[in-house]
């Protein structure tokens, strides 16, 4: 689980922020490598006479990203290493994500408009990756996970979710809880559906973590807004959240779920795929 960590970086505090979880959530998941990248996309000003230098960019680059990762503590048998990277940054964290099994990034980045930037380059990869994506607020510091809320759509769960949830919690063992947001537009299927995922549950026998099933109202909230209450109210330590990249609309609706539920909670928020 997690054995090989991506930590896309921006400089920021953010980002630093980050990072500093990835290198403490290393010691509990065992984690052999974490690689520190940041995306330059070189720019020239509309209005320049001079065309400067690319490689002096590139140099002043690199060693900002080895003072970076350098103060930071090195865990026990866990490497830490750093690589500069050309283009643009959610097509290249997307392109390296096959080889990682978990991207660690903060949800903004610098003030002002890196900020949005980076902001909504984490959303992008987020959707768009084919590893987990775990996005860490500013303000966020690693501490073990025991109790974590899966926001889903119950009557559309799979098994497929169902076995990637098991898989990576059979390490974590956190308690996990399936919470529902009840609206005008949702049918009143629960049960029936709350059976179903029961028996995917118990598919191999007894999961080896605790685990809740519950739906709780809009009352005209938003489905990010009724999330984010109900963690506060289980104290819960992390988010989950499962996305599709069967078609252009699911692609839509989930990436602004996923900016959504990212904007109103400043728990870690893990985002997983499924339907490749």
């Amino acid at each position: 689980m997690f054995k090989k960590i991506l930590v896309p970086i921006d400089f920021s505090e953010t980002a630093q922020a980050a990072l500093q979880y990835a290198i403490e959530a290393s010691k509990h998941w065992k984690s052999r490598e974490i690689h520190v990248i940041h995306v330059f996309t070189p720019e020239v000003p509309g209005d320049s006479l001079v065309i400067p230098s690319v490689e002096s960019f590139l140099q002043a680059k690199e060693e900002a990203l080895k003072d970076f990762v350098k103060v930071v503590e090195k865990p026990k048998g866990v490497r830490v290493s750093s690589e500069l990277l050309i283009g643009f940054p959610a097509d290249v964290i997307t392109e390296q994500s096959p080889d990682y099994e978990l991207i660690v990034m903060g949800t903004t980045g610098a003030s002002g408009w890196i900020n949005r930037v980076f902001g909504s380059v984490s959303i992008a990869v987020a959707q768009r990756a084919k590893c987990p994506v775990l996005l860490i607020p500013n303000d966020s510091v690693y501490q073990e996970l025991r109790h974590m809320v899966f926001a889903c759509d119950i009557h559309a769960i799979d098994s497929e979710v169902i076995d990637y949830l098991k898989n990576i919690n059979s390490e974590i063992k956190t308690t996990l809880h399936f919470v529902h947001v009840r609206s005008e537009e949702t049918p009143d299927a629960f049960e029936d559906a709350k059976e179903q995922l029961l028996a995917d549950l118990f598919k191999t026998g007894e999961p080896p973590f605790g685990f809740e099933i519950n739906e709780v109202e809009e009352n005209g909230h938003s489905i990010a807004e009724a999330i984010r209450d109900y963690a506060g109210s289980h104290k819960a330590d992390a988010i989950a959240l499962v996305t599709y990249h069967r078609g252009i609309w699911e692609q839509l609706f989930h990436k602004s779920q996923t900016k959504q539920i990212a904007q109103h909670t400043r728990l870690p928020l893990l985002v997983f795929h499924a339907g490749d």
